[in-house]
């Protein structure tokens, strides 16, 4: 019997699959690149930095000029200059000047942006962005894993170059190596413009004809090839470059045999005329049906209205119950818990993660079981959203939960961003003075300080804010004991929260209070707009009027907004203004001359008796994440509060001043009072042994 003509006809790997794996290949050498770069920043000085990635952070600060290392045209008119810093968990990973000009014609608005590098201390520099090695190390991965059985994207979604001829798998070398090729020199004008620009930034750059020309050409033939590419890969074919080479992507095990019309028998034929078809093998056993529910989910085993209704929607809904619930159980504690909060958070988006896996490939699995069965409509549209699905929940967390995580992480690491604080015992123990960030732990060493000094009448404030909660304790631990507040330079941000605690609020005419919108790590919109009501309701609290409380709460968190003297006296923020001509107590804060300190008694000042370090309390406050009031530039120290630079060593706790007298008391626990004491005594019989 002569051979049968057979031939081959390969399943394609498909659009979907294609571009899942492409997805998980790029974010599995951004995170290599991303956790190499926050070893390589430090080391390197900032000399090497990555934007970008697959979670991470960005702050901008505002600068007034560009800075005086930088040789950058007076003429270029920016609109706005920023140090932006992108953090990975807290950690630098890039920093970069960006230099903007708006310019604004009609309906139409021109943002033209410069970026320099900035090392770890924002000097500008030339260094090297990893971000323009992305391309060329994913096309090599791509290839070095081609080679031997796929890369990790390729083997998470069941694809594999393969030989189109044979469909070998994997192809040989040095067909593979020409097929990578021919996508690199098809997308190498606009990487080769792309790091000119990023290797040499200037504005120049930007105005010049000829780059531009060089960009729109470039970008135009490698949008073209990058287009019919998918239109092939759309349409069940193989790309350009993959009939180029003649290679092919293939989902294994999909390969179909076409046998061709049996031969004629010849007459002699030992079979005595007759032929003898080939004879096709038993189809292979069913897979033996799983009694475990969310198994036989995940094997798409279920119908897909059961998979997409059922396990999609109603699970959903009921997941985003449970995790509201937990929520507002921990918000309920009372006390707060930033190791919790970074635990539960955690937790919450791990177990998101895995249910959207699980929800995922479930109805992808019954979508493809019901194609198959002739329901192409519905199994292509409940497939399509599920790929929309995945990526909403990879851009949530890209954008809210990575964000939200490393926030609280700061917080446990110590908000360093916030910064560090001191406390002065001012004016012979009457004024009890608080400097710097309001980091968690701060109210309730304010608490200990006020608990063994019953002489305080007076709080001085002089802090660029923090955070909002315990800004809140602080004013109500003020508001309990009846005491005063004054303000003789800055309080900003949250810190207008503890001055409004006092029962008399004083300031100087030159002192500021500042106020603007909450802020947090991963806020949403929807966040940010409750946020805002209750601010608006917290400072009508105060007794403030709600235009007031409207006007503080319509500042950006990335600027801020004075009210004058006038305003603040008229809406009773400010209860009474200190000339400048009164004699007020000193502050080891104050920058020479400075007439900035609390009115004391006897207008006496203190002269530092002895130096302990500040206990910092393990715990701070509460869960969802509290806001956070970006901290703004704040009047440089005076050298005699070197501990509040806030690059100082974190061998260098923040100190406090206190008198000699009270050391003793701050390391113990008042004993209770067993009998009233009469109204005569003085303060020094008042106090707890």
């Amino acid at each position: 019997m002569s051979e049968q003509a057979v031939s081959v006809d390969f399943r394609r790997g498909g659009f979907w699959r294609r571009a899942l794996a492409l997805l998980i290949d790029v974010a599995a050498v951004s995170v290599v690149m991303q956790l190499a770069t926050l070893v390589l920043f430090p080391v390197t000085n900032g000399n090497v930095q990555f934007s970008g990635g697959l979670a991470y952070a960005f702050h901008c600060q505002p600068l007034d000029k560009v800075p005086d290392q930088l040789d950058f045209p007076v003429d270029f008119g920016a609109t706005s200059i920023a140090d932006c810093e992108q953090t990975v968990l807290g950690l630098p990973s890039s920093r970069v000047l960006r230099i903007t000009r708006t310019t604004v014609s009609g309906l139409v608005t021109k943002n033209v942006s410069v970026g320099y590098m900035l090392d770890r201390a924002g000097k500008p520099i030339h260094g090297l962005p990893l971000e323009i090695l992305l391309l060329p190390l994913l096309i090599t991965l791509r290839f070095s894993l081609d080679c031997f059985g796929g890369s990790l994207g390729r083997r998470i979604c069941r694809v594999h170059l393969a030989d189109a001829a044979d469909g070998h798998c994997p192809p040989p070398v040095a067909r593979a190596g020409r097929r990578y090729a021919a996508v690199i020199l098809s997308l190498l004008p606009v990487w080769t413009c792309q790091t000119y620009s990023a290797l040499f930034p200037s504005p120049e750059l930007l105005g010049s004809t000829l780059f531009w020309s060089c960009w729109i050409g470039s970008g135009l033939l490698s949008l073209i090839a990058v287009i019919a590419a998918i239109v092939a890969i759309a349409r069940g074919k193989d790309a350009w470059y993959d009939r180029f080479v003649g290679t092919c992507v293939v989902r294994p095990g999909q390969a179909r045999s076409l046998t061709a019309a049996p031969p004629p028998i010849p007459a002699d034929s030992d079979l005595d005329g007759q032929y003898l078809p080939p004879q096709a093998l038993p189809p292979p056993l069913p897979q033996p049906m799983s009694r475990n529910y969310f198994v036989r989910h995940w094997r798409g085993e279920l119908s897909l209205p059961v998979s997409y209704w059922v396990n999609g929607i109603v699970c959903g809904l009921a997941a985003g119950l449970v995790i509201a619930a937990l929520g507002w159980f921990i918000q309920s504690q009372g006390e707060a818990r930033p190791w919790l909060w970074l635990v539960s958070l955690s937790s919450i988006w791990l177990f998101v993660a895995l249910l959207t896996a699980w929800q995922a490939v479930g109805v992808w699995r019954s979508a493809t079981h019901y194609r198959q069965g002739g329901g192409t409509f519905w199994g292509g549209v409940a497939q399509a959203v599920v790929v929309l699905a995945v990526l909403q929940s990879v851009a949530n967390f890209i954008y809210t939960g990575s964000a939200q995580i490393a926030g609280i992480y700061e917080i446990v690491a110590g908000d360093s961003r916030v910064g560090p604080h001191q406390f002065h015992v001012l004016a012979n123990g009457s004024t009890l003075e608080f400097y710097g960030g309001i980091t968690f732990g701060v109210a309730d060493e304010m608490d200990r300080f006020l608990d063994a000094m019953s002489s305080v009448r007076t709080v001085r404030l002089n802090s660029i804010g923090g955070r909002i909660l315990e800004a809140q304790k602080m004013a109500d631990s003020i508001r309990r004991r009846n005491l005063s507040t004054f303000v003789a330079r800055d309080c900003l941000s949250a810190c207008t929260i503890v001055f409004l605690g006092g029962k008399d609020r004083f300031m100087l005419p030159t002192a500021r209070l500042g106020f603007h919108q909450p802020s947090f790590r991963g806020m949403t919109a929807i966040d940010r707009k409750n946020a805002i009501v209750a601010e608006g309701a917290r400072l009508q609290r105060f007794g403030l009027s709600k235009e007031f409380a409207e006007h503080a709460n319509s500042a950006l968190p990335s600027s801020m907004w004075f009210p004058t003297t006038d305003e603040l006296l008229r809406e009773h923020v400010v209860t009474r203004l200190i000339p400048l001509t009164q004699k007020i107590a000193t502050s080891p804060t104050d920058a020479p001359p400075s007439n900035a300190a609390p009115p004391a008694p006897d207008g006496s000042t203190l002269k530092p008796i002895a130096t302990v370090p500040v206990v910092r309390p393990s715990s701070a406050p509460s869960f969802p994440p509290v806001f956070t009031s970006p901290p703004l530039p704040a009047a440089p120290p005076s050298p005699v509060a070197t501990s509040t630079d806030p690059v100082a060593p974190a061998s260098n706790p923040p100190l406090a001043r206190i008198p000699t007298d009270v050391l003793q008391r701050l390391n113990r626990s008042p004993k209770p009072a067993t009998t009233a004491q009469p109204a005569t005594q003085n303060a020094e019989q008042k106090r707890p042994p």
